[in-house]
């Protein structure tokens, strides 16, 4: 071997090392070396993991008996030790949260285990009732495999192409309003105070606000739309924590020089030493001239980041309505979202994004929000092979339809205390990894923008 490793294996090797830090809002931000769909293998059967069950759930024409079928092993690997080796790929989500790596186990096989571990789309399925079959990899002129998942992915990836946001009036009684992002120009945020102030008018009793596939945005304006729907004032956040207050350095190629002593002057030293905080509660009051008050069903799911984690976090605090669909990937309590570095590795340009300032937005810890989790659904709806082919349309939204036509909504009676503890952020809160530090980064900006990229 000459010591060199191919660009596309080594970006993918820091890929995983970024995974192992479970924050996302640090991430690759440079171009990718390996092009989408660029030599990529593909199976003629998709499997995928469904209730801790490994499935077929997509196949070529040939094979669609084997649709739903339960598989034991793939080329001899046991199916849970297939899990621990797609799980190395899952990067980019907060602490303990669950859903992505739900999420990255459906499609695992495929993109991680073919393209990245074995390297090769031939392979060997045992399958729970016995059988054994070899399964070659789909050539170019081979018909697609069936169930497509073409509308949940063109959602995933192209969610606000065409427009930041949707609405539409489903009846005398419903609205459907979609939210791509909250990075919403002046004339956007005009017409969607508009929207609300239609629904007002028109007294709609119900409303469907998805932030499914919803990466954040700038919070002032996060703030502002919740602001049309908050009952009582909210807090945005508690306090600021940062590593170092200053001093950061440049290392290979990175451009900005960033060597201030003192960048945060108003922190003030934790009492363990590791760090330092600033205690600044924001509040923030409803909408004095636009203010919603029917019933909010708020759909998220594992792609509903940063701001969008936040704003379902202030839904769910206040009880302002139920939240359907599955986690949120960010994290409930804290997030680091606020100015970034830019850390260029010096021979592969590779850039990634880290995150310098931690926000804190509670403290408290029950069972509706466990430390490190993001905010967890009132009413949970798990993949399905029918929600990834859209067979039968858009099942959470089907769902959510379901539950106002049955008249079911908030069922959760506040506690007159908390009873399962709280954080004490003096005491290091959750062991997260922190990677500013040492001096092997550079500031790139200061922008309180709540996105993950």
């Amino acid at each position: 071997m000459d010591g060199t490793v191919d660009i596309v294996d080594f970006e993918m090797l820091v890929f995983k090392t970024i995974g192992k830090i479970h924050d996302s809002h640090t991430t690759i931000i440079s171009e990718p070396k390996a092009k989408r769909g660029a030599n990529r293998l593909s199976p003629s059967v998709c499997l995928g993991w469904f209730n801790d069950t490994l499935q077929v759930w997509r196949a070529a024409a040939k094979y669609k008996n084997y649709l739903g079928k339960k598989v034991v092993s793939v080329n001899g690997i046991p199916a849970d030790s297939l899990k621990t080796m797609v799980l190395e790929y899952v990067a980019f989500f907060d602490g303990y949260v669950k859903s992505y790596g739900d999420y990255v186990l459906l499609y695992g096989m495929d993109t991680y285990y073919c393209n990245q571990i074995a390297k090769n789309a031939n392979f060997t399925v045992t399958f729970a009732d016995g059988e054994t079959k070899h399964f070659e990899q789909m050539k170019p002129k081979d018909p697609y495999r069936e169930p497509q998942w073409l509308e949940y992915q063109h959602r995933h990836f192209h969610a606000n192409e065409k427009a930041h946001f949707e609405f539409e009036k489903l009846s005398d009684t419903m609205a459907y309003l979609v939210l791509h992002t909250f990075e919403l120009d002046d004339l956007e945020m005009e017409q969607l105070t508009e929207i609300f102030a239609n629904l007002v008018a028109d007294s709609i009793p119900n409303l469907i606000l998805d932030l499914r596939f919803n990466h954040g945005g700038p919070r002032e304006i996060t703030e502002n739309v919740y602001s049309y729907l908050a009952q009582k004032s909210f807090c945005t956040r508690l306090r600021k924590i940062v590593n170092k207050k200053g001093g950061y350095q440049c290392f290979g190629s990175c451009p900005v020089d960033a060597n201030q002593e003192d960048y945060y002057p108003d922190y003030k030293p934790l009492p363990n030493g590791e760090g330092f905080v600033k205690d600044e509660p924001e509040w923030k009051s409803p909408d004095s001239l636009v203010n919603y008050k029917g019933r909010l069903y708020l759909l998220t799911n594992e792609t509903s980041f940063s701001a969008s984690t936040m704003f379902a976090g202030w839904v769910k605090k206040q009880n302002r309505g139920v939240i359907v669909g599955r986690e949120t990937g960010s994290a409930y309590h804290q997030m680091k979202a606020e100015n970034f570095t830019q850390y260029i590795l010096p021979i592969s340009d590779i850039a990634i994004q880290i995150p310098i300032i931690k926000i804190v937005f509670d403290t408290v810890v029950n069972e509706r929000f466990p430390f490190g989790r993001g905010v967890l659904p009132d009413y949970p709806v798990n993949f399905t092979p029918e929600e990834l082919s859209f067979a039968h349309g858009d099942s959470i939204l089907n769902y959510t339809l379901q539950l106002i036509h049955d008249g079911k909504y908030i069922y959760y009676v506040e506690p007159v205390e908390e009873t399962l503890g709280a954080i004490d952020e003096t005491e290091g809160g959750f062991p997260w990894l922190w990677v500013v530090g040492g001096g092997m980064v550079v500031l790139a900006g200061t922008g309180a923008i709540l996105k993950r990229k």
